[in-house]
């Protein structure tokens, strides 16, 4: 770290430290755990399913923390508001969120935006994912392909329709504000 980063890093509240630390340490993790995940290999049996299956769960509970985490920090950036105390009360465990399947404590799901014309681009946009998505299951591509090579099981499969059914809900909601707002 260069000696500019550490005397700002100095400035910065306790909290917002905590915060900058907790990313950085779950950013080397997910890096492990992505290594780990290429090192399983290609093979479809049950053990590497589950163990690839396992790993993607935490990396995702990882993900999901660390956006939390930019998100306190940019908030700070902006306003120089900072989170409430109690977010760091309850270490965070990437192992029990992933099993429980809870959300991450302070997690907010989905914010749409109030501006009618904003609305309509994020629906396209999700549209638009929507569609590139349900390509890579068909085609294992975004674009339509002029033959289908389904995508076979296992956890990429399953984390891309994940993905899918978050997304439609995801339009489903932004379809509804813009019904409310017209």
């Amino acid at each position: 770290m260069s000696e500019k980063c550490r005397s700002q890093e100095k400035e910065y509240p306790g909290i917002i430290k905590k915060a900058l630390t907790e990313f950085h340490s779950f950013y080397q993790k997910r890096s492990i755990l992505h290594r780990e995940l290429k090192a399983t290999g290609e093979l479809n049996d049950e053990k590497s399913i589950a163990e690839r299956k396992q790993k993607l769960t935490v990396i995702d509970a990882l993900s999901r923390r660390m956006d939390i985490l930019c998100g306190i920090f940019e908030q700070y950036k902006e306003d120089g508001s900072l989170p409430e105390a109690s977010f760091f009360d309850e270490p965070f465990d990437p192992e029990k969120e992933a099993t429980t399947g809870q959300p991450v404590p302070g997690y907010t799901e989905f914010v749409l935006p109030d501006d009618l014309e904003e609305l309509k681009k994020l629906k396209e946009n999700l549209r638009i994912k929507i569609s590139k998505a349900e390509n890579r299951l068909e085609y294992q591509s975004e674009k339509k392909e002029e033959k289908a090579n389904l995508m076979p099981e296992g956890p990429k499969r399953a984390e891309i329709l994940k993905r899918i059914e978050e997304m439609k809900k995801q339009k489903e909601a932004v379809e509804y504000k813009i019904v409310e707002l017209k």
